[in-house]
Parts: structure tokens; C-alpha cells; sequence
């Protein structure tokens, strides 16, 4: 498994070189201004949630003020996420990877961006311990809060072991908490976030998917997932459903 998560992340690492990439100047410009004394909302004007960009769980300043640093970090997370996608099936597993392959070149068009980080969340939130998917679940809720739904999703699937989810859970959530209180944020969160996102991004959010966009998602759910409870059909779609305009 290993050697072929290390061959897959190997050819997307050539697709970087040869056909180039893009890399969101947010991941490079925040972190920068952050670790040199600037708070988010107060003197970083930004909508987003405080991970990765500024706060105690932001990227290090290291890795993001020197391209080879952002694409060490991108590689990584590259590698992490294929380990991550063998995990849940180790069948036909070069198929799998073929797949993998194809979808990361169609849709993530050789870019790093939040939603790089958001896949590792969303397969280490699904397939870890759980206590390590509460940790990641946390990350998901920070960095897109209209996937909550996902994470709650996988809070309910934990059975007997909601505890040690709820602990994972928590321990982000509180060190963002106390991050903001600290420094006296909230209210400058609060309208960044919520009031800023609410006047703008909720009215494309009205928008639904027509008949021919809801086609491709559809037959992928068909060939891909072979089984699936309808709970669990429900809470991705209800999932899905906030962040198709950004799509």
C-alpha cells in the first residue's frame, strides 16, 4: 500500500513539475502577516475560519514563505491522502488509484488551496482511530463550516467509542476558543465570518443544481459506492448540497 500511495503521489509530483500549478496566495501571504505580529479580522481582513491561515493551528511561517516549502507541504499532504484512500479499500487497488489520479487532475486543476486540506480532514475523519476523527472532524468544522453536517455524520457513527470522539473533537475547537478570547476577536470573527459570508455567500447558496449537474455525482455514487446506508446518503447530500455554488 505503501509503495503504491508513494508511485501515485510520485506522477502527481511530475504532473506539478511539467505542466505547472498554482499556489492561493492566501496560504503564503496569512501565515506571513499572522507570524509577524498582525490578527486575523482585526488587521487580516478574511472570511474564512481561523485554521491554516492565522491563528494557533495556522501553517507554519517555514513552509510557506519559499515556493519549495509550499510544495513539500503539498506533496505531503498528496502522500498522506492516497495512504488514506487505500486504507478504506485495499481491493482492486491500482484501479482505485487510477481513479484517484484522473478525479485530483480534473478537479483540483494542480492547486493548492483549503480544499487540499479539507480531503486529508474528510478521509482522516472517516477512516482513523476515534479520537483522531474527532480531531479531524474538528478541522473540517473549522475550516468549511457548511460540511457540520459531515462531521456530525461521523460523531453518530462511532458507537461506543463517542466519547473518545467528543475528546479528539474538542481539543481544536477549544484551543481556537481560547485563541480568540485571548485576543479579544470575537466580535471581529463574528462579522467576518458570519455576517460578511451571510450578506454574500448564502445568496448563491439558494442555487441548486440542475438536472445534468446532478448527473456526474450520481453515477459516481452508483460506480463507486457499492453500498451505502441511507442515513449515510442523506447526511452527504444534505452535506453537499451549501457548497455546490462554490463548485
Amino acid at each position: 500500500m505503501i509503495f503504491l500511495a508513494l508511485l501515485t503521489t510520485f506522477l502527481e509530483f511530475l504532473s506539478l513539475e511539467f505542466f505547472g500549478y498554482f499556489l492561493s496566495p492566501e496560504l503564503s501571504v496569512y501565515p506571513y502577516l499572522y507570524s509577524h505580529g498582525l490578527l486575523p479580522y482585526r488587521y487580516i481582513l478574511d472570511q474564512h475560519p481561523p485554521l491554516i491561515f492565522f491563528g494557533p493551528l495556522t501553517i507554519p511561517e517555514f513552509l510557506v514563505t519559499n515556493p519549495y516549502g509550499l510544495m513539500i507541504l503539498w506533496v505531503s499532504l498528496l502522500f498522506l491522502i492516497n495512504c488514506l484512500i487505500l486504507k478504506f479499500n485495499p481491493k482492486d487497488a491500482y484501479t482505485r488509484m487510477l481513479g484517484v489520479l484522473a478525479i485530483w487532475i480534473f478537479f483540483s486543476g494542480r492547486t493548492l488551496w483549503t480544499d487540499t486540506f479539507l480531503l486529508l480532514f474528510i478521509l482522516g475523519s472517516l477512516s482513523l482511530s476515534p479520537f483522531l476523527k474527532g480531531v479531524f472532524s474538528a478541522f473540517i468544522f473549522l475550516l468549511k463550516p457548511t460540511l457540520i453536517p459531515l462531521s456530525l455524520l461521523s460523531f453518530l457513527r462511532q458507537k461506543d467509542k463517542k466519547l473518545l470522539y467528543l475528546a479528539g473533537f474538542l481539543i481544536p475547537i477549544g484551543t481556537i476558543l481560547l485563541f480568540l478570547y485571548k485576543q479579544d476577536l470575537f466580535q471581529d470573527m463574528k462579522y467576518y465570518v458570519f455576517d460578511f459570508n451571510k450578506s454574500n455567500y448564502l445568496n448563491l447558496a439558494m442555487k441548486l443544481p440542475s438536472p445534468k449537474e446532478l448527473l456526474v455525482p450520481l453515477v459516481l455514487v452508483v460506480l463507486l459506492i457499492r453500498q451505502i446506508k441511507l442515513k449515510d446518503l442523506a447526511f452527504s447530500v444534505l452535506a453537499a448540497i451549501p457548497i455546490f455554488p462554490r463548485f
